[in-house]
């Protein structure tokens, strides 16, 4: 009982410094750029997953046959969002409303299946 509590208060942690730094970053960003830049997602998006972790960790029981049913859930949900996520980013990019490059489209839609599939895990693990 006490490692699962070190490790959610670790997660917790890092999951705050992640947060703040990807805070950090955007009002940075928009307070020099004036434009929000998609690159300031990851730390969020990995804050997100490691709070997400530390109430996983906290809901979790001994049963791995309950993990393996969220976790399948959680992916399937997760996948057909992202078929929304790239259908939205194309149409976007096709009728020119955002001029993203490459690399800026794929951090922001990797960053958006991190936090999909983990607030899944979250939502499905409730009990």
């Amino acid at each position: 009982m006490e490692n699962r509590r070190t490790l959610q208060t670790a997660y917790i942690l890092a999951g705050a410094l992640f947060t703040l730094v990807g805070l950090f970053l955007i009002v940075l960003q928009l307070s020099t750029e004036g434009g929000f830049s998609s690159y300031s997602l990851t730390p969020l998006a990995m804050g997100w997953m490691l709070l997400c972790l530390a109430y996983l960790v906290s809901q979790s029981t001994n049963g791995k046959a309950d993990l393996k049913a969220i976790r399948g859930q959680a992916s399937f949900w997760s996948i057909v969002l992202t078929l929304v996520y790239i259908t939205v980013a194309l149409i976007l990019t096709e009728t020119n409303v955002v001029n993203w490059s490459v690399t800026q489209l794929l951090t922001t839609l990797s960053s958006l299946i991190i936090i999909t599939l983990f607030t899944f895990m979250a939502l499905f693990s409730r009990k």
